[in-house]
């Protein structure tokens, strides 16, 4: 059992203390990848919704490798490997608490580097995309970006949200990834404040932005998200990469989004 007081999240600028290392996915920590000597250009990657770095982790790889730092963050609530643990911090996950968390992130970056780049996975590119229209960062990108959710669940999450519902994935080892089997509709409730948030202020964006998306995300509608970018973004691209649905990280197209995202941000420096 997990002690009742833990941080809100782990940090990719802190060592995860020992304490809590035993309770989370071996692949759930956090990491800040550095230069040396270091790049003047860090990249915040965050992961998506009930998933864990690892995720991400082939998008990170390739911005290191164009010659950025990276650093990836474990997410409020998230990355727990006891089922007991997930069903009991999961719910606590709200939209102002993985915000605080992304500003925090945004502020530990900006003591160090002169460029503060970011980039997420779905819930992580509404987090993603909301950070910029707070003029928070200086580019960003994304796969998936979770502003449109299917309309099935987003009913479904607002009526079952009081009710503290955990309901089985259907497909839940379709990737060799770690993550919550269940999807929990309270902490689904607050998704849906992170990405009505994302979706009304995508015209106060003024700073470059990449996206990747799939005509077949079975998630996030990716025709009217890219629709709604294009018309109130001023800076912005798109790649679609079709083969994959909506986790494009791990999906078949996982080393061409990689690359495009890393080429993006290189040009951005």
């Amino acid at each position: 059992m997990v002690k009742s007081q833990i941080p809100t999240y782990f940090s990719a600028f802190e060592e995860v203390p020992e304490e809590f290392k035993n309770i989370l996915f071996e692949r759930a920590l956090p990491y800040h990848r550095k230069h040396d000597p270091p790049s003047d250009t860090i990249v915040l990657c965050f992961h998506g919704f009930s998933a864990v770095p690892f995720e991400i982790k082939i998008i990170a790889d390739a911005i290191f490798n164009a010659g950025m730092d990276v650093g990836a963050t474990l997410q409020p609530f998230h990355g727990y490997k006891e089922v007991e643990d997930q069903k009991r911090y999961w719910p606590r996950m709200t939209k102002d608490i993985m915000f605080n968390a992304a500003k925090l992130e945004i502020s530990k970056a900006r003591q160090q580097y002169k460029n503060v780049f970011m980039y997420g996975q779905s819930m992580g590119g509404a987090i993603t995309l909301s950070m910029a229209s707070l003029g928070l960062v200086d580019a960003v990108a994304s796969t998936a970006p979770a502003i449109r959710i299917a309309p099935f669940s987003r009913v479904l999450a607002i009526l079952l949200a009081p009710f503290n519902i955990n309901q089985a994935k259907k497909d839940p080892d379709k990737f060799d990834t770690d993550h919550y089997r269940f999807n929990n509709s309270r902490a689904a409730k607050e998704l849906l404040k992170i990405a009505n948030f994302a979706q009304q202020n995508l015209e106060n964006i003024d700073v470059p932005v990449f996206v990747c998306h799939s005509h077949n995300d079975d998630t996030i509608d990716g025709p009217v998200t890219v629709g709604w970018m294009q018309e109130k973004i001023k800076d912005f691209k798109v790649s679609w990469f079709d083969t994959s649905q909506h986790v494009i990280p791990l999906d078949v197209d996982r080393d061409k989004a990689a690359k495009e995202i890393a080429d993006f941000f290189a040009s951005k420096r």
